[in-house]
């Protein structure tokens, strides 16, 4: 990825963060009541990630698996199940830090 690539691939990411916060506010109707509720939501998407990111571990031991078996159909499969996966882990990360900014413009 050249530079420029990775500057608008920040800045789209940046973009998607912030609609992110926006709306989670939506969505919870209001701002935190607290640092103790925007603690306990951020804990929860942590964990969250952390068991994503575990899986997503599992997918590329199986990955290795069928790397090793040459077996390219499978390849194939476990390659798009990590795509997949690690998407998920970074969408959790991501709306982890949304929150995180909206809690301390909030509190």
């Amino acid at each position: 990825m050249d530079l420029l690539t990775e500057k608008s691939a920040s800045a789209e990411l940046l973009g998607a963060v912030q609609r992110m916060r926006e709306t989670e506010k939506a969505r919870m109707g209001r701002d935190y009541a607290s640092a103790h509720e925007a603690w306990a939501r951020l804990t929860e998407l942590n964990e969250q990630a952390k068991k994503e990111a575990k899986s997503a571990d599992e997918l590329l031991k199986d990955l290795w698996g069928a790397v090793k078996e040459r077996n390219e159909d499978e390849t194939h499969v476990e390659l798009r199940q990590l795509g997949n996966a690690m998407i998920g882990v970074c969408m959790t990360y991501a709306l982890m830090a949304a929150e995180a900014h909206r809690a301390a413009e909030e509190l």
